[in-house]
């Protein structure tokens, strides 16, 4: 996850854009029926947080065995200087997944498979703030970011063996073995936590909850309709509040359709109006949401409490509750881009016009007709006739496609990464932006290029790659397509030029 300035994310599904005009609003509050039910017919009300007692006694443990290639997010407000918030570990603390504490100084400490790998950060946390915990393991990234602030307090990559079992549940406010718990942990809150498989599915969304038969707390898995209570020990559960503008309406998405129009959507079967607060909190995981009402401004947006919807459009709104998940407010146009997931391998299709920058925060991409910023590890697709894209961040495409005339510039400093680079027939493109890593050339179009290559390999297997200004090539690492239905060339301009050329 490449989170250069900073954009806060979801780590996985498909891509979740809300554009919110900030504007004054008028406080009040809603209050709160059970929420959620079992197999069993038990009922169970949201809360916002759950804090442990710290005692070693008041831990709380799943059936959840996590694989060593998922990933997690998670909310948190560190309490104590040493505290751990989740774990699962084989018998002899060997083989460990995603074990997440703080030690005595306050620092962040991740482990992952023990027997090769455990990290921890320069920096420390603060015991009045919350934080949002991004960690893939399969890629090996991990990101600590304090609410309001944009910067990654964990700033390095994991390392560790990628194939080792887990072997053991989660268990959460302790440090534990074989699925119990142990040790002085878990003084801090959670707002919630959510796992993904390696594709990007959430398969667990645990939210902090009340087990209404008796006052008990715990995690309910909207995912799987289960209640893990507490084992024990004694557990300070933080109040789930919506503050609204006017009148709140929460969305059920019972309805026939995804529409926010639909009136079946919403509990009380009543579609929400300008003034209107809204409530998604509780929202179906991953839930795809058609924000189709258009010309109107809503009250305030409640999105905190763990499973995220999607949407598609523009909505707009007052306020929002949780600007840790947005980018630096954009004084221009008087709102913040609000992401949620970062969707991968999927088409982001240039919506800058002539020219505008190309990086995580500007919204110059359409995605699911959708306006969006750039997420890595999908394609981007240049439609737009004339079109000038300037990198201002490094960025990751897994292809780049030209379909018209287009150019992708940088600031000086922003660097392109593509392994393919696909040109249509009678197209010109040109990167005048250092690319690293190998290219391959497809398409028969023309491509320019006007930064050297001579790190990477290059492979030109159709259309016309061309040199121009003083770039230079490396021979040695240069590949011809060899496909004679697809005729290829090499053009150099008065400045360019070859090295890694052999005496032969």
């Amino acid at each position: 996850m490449s989170e250069t300035s900073k954009t806060y994310r979801r780590a996985g599904g498909t891509l979740k854009c809300l554009l919110v005009g900030l504007m004054a609003f008028v406080a009040a509050a809603a209050s709160q029926a059970a929420d959620w039910t079992d197999a069993n017919n038990g009922t169970y009300t949201a809360l916002k947080a759950i804090k442990g007692n710290g005692d070693g006694q008041g831990y709380l443990v799943t059936d959840i065995v996590p694989n060593c290639t998922d990933i997690v997010m998670m909310k948190f407000k560190p309490v104590s200087a040493s505290s751990a918030l989740f774990c699962a570990r084989d018998k002899d603390a060997k083989k460990q997944f995603a074990c997440y504490h703080s030690y005595s100084s306050s620092k962040n400490y991740i482990r992952i498979d023990r027997d090769t790998s455990q990290q921890t950060s320069t920096s420390t946390v603060s015991t009045s703030s919350d934080y949002l915990f991004v960690a893939d393991y399969g890629r090996k990234t991990a990101t600590i970011v304090q609410s309001g602030l944009n910067t990654d307090l964990f700033g390095k990559a994991l390392g560790g063996n990628d194939t080792y079992d887990v072997g053991s549940c989660l268990v959460f406010f302790a440090m534990h073995k074989n699925c119990s718990g142990y040790g002085n942990y878990g003084r801090d809150y959670i707002y919630y936590f959510e796992l993904y498989d390696s594709n990007t599915n959430l398969t667990h969304c645990l939210l902090p909850a009340k087990r209404n038969s008796d006052s008990g707390y715990g995690f309910y898995d909207t995912r799987t309709r289960t209640f893990y209570p507490q084992s024990g020990g004694v557990f300070t559960p933080v109040a789930r509040t919506v503050t609204v503008t006017g009148t709140c309406k929460k969305w059920t998405g019972l309805g026939a359709d995804n529409k926010m129009s639909t009136a079946a959507n919403w509990e009380g079967g009543v579609a929400p109006q300008a003034g209107d607060s809204l409530d998604f909190t509780l929202a179906p995981p991953l839930a795809e949401i058609n924000a189709d009402i258009s010309g109107v401004t809503f009250g305030k947006v409640w999105i905190d409490d763990g499973d995220l919807p999607g949407f598609t459009g523009t909505l707009t709104a007052t306020a929002i509750n949780d600007l840790e998940r947005m980018t630096a407010y954009d004084t221009a146009t008087a709102s913040f881009t609000f992401m949620l997931a970062a969707p991968s391998g999927q088409d982001l299709t240039w919506n800058g016009g002539a020219a505008a920058n190309w990086n995580t925060t500007d919204a110059s991409w359409l995605y699911n007709s959708a306006a969006s910023v750039w997420y890595d590890h999908n394609n981007a697709i240049f439609n737009t006739a004339d079109a000038t894209a300037t990198l201002t961040e490094n960025a990751e495409p897994d292809a780049l496609v030209f379909n018209q005339n287009a150019t992708v510039t940088t600031n000086g400093t922003a660097t392109l990464t593509v392994p393919t680079v696909s040109v249509a027939s009678g197209v010109s493109a040109t990167i005048s932006a250092p690319t690293d890593g190998a290219l391959t050339k497809t398409g028969a179009g023309t491509l320019t290029l006007t930064e050297n290559r001579t790190d990477a390999a290059t492979t030109l297997s159709e259309g016309t790659l061309a040199l121009s200004g003083t770039a230079s090539l490396d021979w040695s690492k240069f590949t011809f397509g060899t496909d004679p239905a697809t005729p290829v060339r090499l053009d150099f301009g008065p400045g360019a030029t070859v090295s890694g050329i052999g005496a032969s």
